[in-house]
């Protein structure tokens, strides 16, 4: 499968982030969602490195965001990198919602 963040001539050879990667979506909330306002939000998405190598280039990116997102490969489980990037987004005052990706 292509992985559409990783631009980067290295990042696709080694499958692998390098370098954080930004791109942004716009929600809309349904008819579901009658506790909250309708209006559309723009969500930036950050694509950072899960490798230690990039520590920080990830401390970074944790300090100009207002939530983070931590997706963890069902296959591989929890990285070394994990325990610091949840310890780094809990230092700038962020609460992570955890993801499973299989």
């Amino acid at each position: 499968s292509e992985r559409m963040m990783d631009s980067n001539a290295i990042e696709k050879e080694r499958g692998i982030t390098i370098l954080s990667k930004v791109t942004a979506v716009t929600f809309t909330p349904t008819e579901a969602c009658d506790e909250i306002a309708r209006e559309s939000v723009l969500v930036n998405v950050v694509d950072t490195p899960g490798h230690a190598d990039f520590g920080g280039e990830v401390e970074r990116v944790l300090s100009m965001v207002d939530g983070a997102v931590l997706l963890v490969d069902a296959c591989e489980g929890p990285m070394t990198q994990t325990k610091f990037v949840v310890s780094k987004a809990l230092q700038y005052g962020l609460r992570p919602v955890f993801g499973v990706n299989k």
